[in-house]
């Protein structure tokens, strides 16, 4: 066509070949001109589709509209599941191949399965008009914390990929809290040292690293690295600070703790914290003291969906902390618990009790 050919800037009478790929094959060869017939489909690839007049299709959401290759039908084809890419993308997380993991699939005789998985990855074909949907993994619990599935993710992937075999992974909140004594506990279990807490939350090996005063209250400091000391003493006023025999490294800082405090307090007094904090933003490593009151009406806490409402009948609006786990944007469900014993008669009702053997508990004040 010469309309055809002045769009696309090429000459006139080029042979041109349509054809149609797997997908839009098969759809269109189950749906053509049966318009009160749609249907689904399940295979390396699972979808819903239907023929209609192209007239009728409009501009649906979460589908693709495929033309038909003569006339003016079309099917409008919505894939919810691509399960070629689903098992690529575990067996590049479990550092095996495909082949591998059909393998042990086949010999995996467990009834019911303790782990479900959904295979609803952002990414494949469809549904590619809905962000929110995800994949899971079911049989977590409560106490998996987030950093604590991170760490077990990777070390599942890290133990796959060097073994090509999987494991289970045990993570408790003990551990985890136990885990983060640090090198306090080093220290004992090395040297025997058993390490205190020290007068204003002080580090116990590095200075500059504790509270220190300012005009109106307190402010912290940390300067963890050796660069942060030259900054401060500038930020401060002080430069002479940087080269005095006293304070040169965290060494000599931390054998003349004592002075190094007494100077910054002196030196931190002339202002108030939050000027301080607006002055060392981006240079020196440092944070106010906050009350609860101060910590729950901070910015980032107000203005970034930290906090958030319920409703109690009877009571009004309640305000809480919001969960610590986000997922895809949404807010986390705001549902009061049932009251006591709202569910009982329905417990009832399923144990095989009925109206009369429950209205005769009641009366003797069973339940």
């Amino acid at each position: 066509r010469s309309d055809a050919a002045a769009g696309l800037g090429l000459p006139e009478g080029i042979p041109v070949y349509v054809g149609a790929g797997d997908g839009g094959a098969t759809a269109w060869g189950t749906s053509s001109e049966a318009y009160d017939r749609p249907h689904a489909y399940l295979g390396t690839t699972g979808w819903i589709a239907a023929a209609m007049p192209l007239a009728l299709s409009g501009a649906p959401t979460g589908a693709y509209t495929l033309a038909a290759p003569i006339g003016s039908d079309v099917v409008v084809i919505s894939p919810f599941l691509a399960a070629g890419l689903a098992i690529d993308w575990f067996a590049s997380v479990a550092g095996r191949p495909v082949r591998e993991l059909y393998a042990a699939a086949e010999t995996y005789d467990a009834e019911p399965p303790s782990v479900l998985f959904l295979p609803f990855l952002i990414g494949e074909r469809g549904p590619f008009s809905d962000r929110q949907v995800r994949g899971a993994f079911l049989g977590l619990d409560r106490g998996h914390a987030a950093e604590a599935l991170a760490y077990a993710v990777l070390a599942g992937i890290t133990g796959a990929r060097a073994t090509g075999i999987g494991r289970d992974l045990d993570v408790s909140l003990f551990d985890i809290a136990l885990c983060n004594l640090a090198y306090p506990a080093m220290w004992y279990l090395n040297e025997g040292h058993v390490q205190g807490r020290l007068p204003r939350s002080a580090h116990p090996a590095l200075t500059p690293c504790a509270l220190y005063k300012t005009k109106d209250g307190w402010i912290y400091l940390m300067c963890n690295k050796e660069k942060f000391w030259p900054a401060l003493c500038n930020a401060v006023g002080h430069p002479e600070w940087i080269a005095d025999p006293r304070f040169k490294t965290f060494k000599e800082r931390l054998e003349n703790r004592q002075q190094v405090e007494e100077l910054l307090d002196a030196a931190l007094s002339v202002k108030t914290t939050a000027e301080w904090l607006a002055f060392f933003d981006g240079t020196v490593p440092s944070a106010a003291i906050n009350d609860v009151k101060q910590a729950l009406e901070n910015p980032f806490v107000t203005e970034h969906g930290r906090l958030q409402n319920i409703e109690l009948d009877g009571h009004g609006t309640y305000r809480y902390v919001a969960p610590p786990v986000r997922a895809g944007g949404s807010p986390a469900p705001a549902n009061p618990a049932p009251k006591l014993g709202a569910d009982t008669d329905d417990l009832l009702r399923d144990a095989g009790y009925d109206d009369a053997k429950i209205a005769a508990l009641r009366e003797k004040k069973i339940v």
